[in-house]
């Protein structure tokens, strides 16, 4: 049984009345048509390895106590900006600018807001992410907001990207860090067929570079009940969120995948762990990390499973680091998926609270 210790009872199961939310707002009373998507401000910039990222911005709302430090989201694999959330009212980052945060979010190379100048061929994997993108995009959102510190929140693959940069920059400029689902391994991704595919995932990983994508994006976005059955199959739990609702995030938070990402998460599917390319193991890393991290895991995921979080959780080295689970039994309102737990309406009462907690604790 996987057991979690809440430290904030309180925010699980509704909040306080006088609450910039409001525990009598009803977390479906908020708009989900087509259209009302969430509004940014784009901050492009060039790395030092001639890739063209975009930095996304969403500045606190007038009116409020701005928090001293910005906050920069990281989206997982196959996602974007939009993955935490499209409708203005019911987002992570507008709920956390209703609260004075100054809100911005990274979208990696190989989205489609991202394109390559340099010559020869793109540098395109996860570690060029971790070791490129994240570091500089990090000094790019200080220099911007003229800050000392920022604040990290990271899903799935993002958060993974949070504990390998963490553990290798111990004086990183992280006042605090949040994971959501992001676990230590993927050999189980695939669930029953996991054990029979890792052979072929191993010795398939170094042709996938020469994939140009799997047009993932582009299924999701097909009409009809075929992509509303494939996220509520790993994704979303079917009464998290209605028809329009996960039409509008398979609309515009859906990105593909590049073959050099996938080759990387072919690679670590088959062998268990968290390997580079250069033959080293984000594990090794792990342990020296002395940064706050709160770990979200779900009840309910079957992508990032409770074990895995809780193992990357285990591996970290800092003492001050929290573990918590969210779903029915942990006090939540309803079970929660990999993806839903960021954009269903009831997020706003039962997900978005934790983070805010952890993040004000100083």
């Amino acid at each position: 049984m996987v057991v979690a210790h809440n430290e904030y009872p309180d925010t699980l199961g509704g909040l306080p009345d006088d609450h910039p939310q409001g525990t009598a707002r009803s977390p479906h009373a908020f708009s989900a048509r087509e259209g009302d998507r969430i509004r940014y401000e784009a901050h492009p910039f060039t790395t030092s390895d001639d890739y063209v990222v975009t930095l996304y911005r969403r500045r606190a709302e007038p009116g409020t106590s701005r928090k001293e430090r910005p906050v920069l989201f990281l989206h997982g694999a196959n996602s974007n900006r939009f993955c935490f959330g499209v409708n203005p009212d019911a987002s992570f980052t507008g709920y956390l600018n209703r609260l004075g945060y100054d809100v911005w979010l990274l979208e990696f190379r190989g989205a489609r807001s991202s394109h390559f100048h340099g010559s020869g061929p793109k540098p395109q994997n996860l570690d060029a992410k971790i070791r490129i993108d994240l570091p500089e995009a990090i000094q790019q959102v200080l220099h911007k907001t003229q800050t000392n510190r920022l604040d990290l929140i990271g899903h799935s693959l993002g958060g993974i990207f949070i504990y390998a940069y963490l553990g290798a920059n111990p004086h990183a400029p992280v006042g605090r860090a949040v994971t959501i689902c992001s676990p230590a391994h993927v050999r189980r991704f695939l669930g029953a067929l996991s054990r029979p595919l890792k052979l072929p995932a191993r010795m398939l990983a170094p042709l996938a570079p020469y994939i140009p994508g799997l047009g993932v994006h582009h299924l999701a976005k097909m009409r009809g009940p075929l992509p509303h059955l494939a996220a509520m199959a790993r994704h979303i739990q079917p009464e998290t969120m209605n028809a329009q609702e996960r039409r509008n995030y398979l609309n515009h938070a859906v990105e593909d995948m590049t073959g050099g990402d996938l080759s990387q998460l072919m690679r670590w599917f088959g062998e268990g762990g968290l390997s580079t390319n250069d033959g080293g193991s984000y594990y090794d890393v792990f342990s020296a990390i002395q940064h706050p991290i709160l770990v979200l895991g779900s009840d309910g995921d079957n992508i990032a499973q409770p074990d895995a979080v809780r193992e990357a959780y285990n591996r970290l080295g800092t003492p001050n680091k929290k573990l918590l689970f969210v779903g029915k039994r942990f006090g939540s309102s309803r079970n929660y998926s990999h993806q839903d737990l960021l954009l269903a309406p009831s997020s706003n009462l039962d997900i978005y609270p934790l983070a805010q907690r952890w993040l004000e604790r100083d």
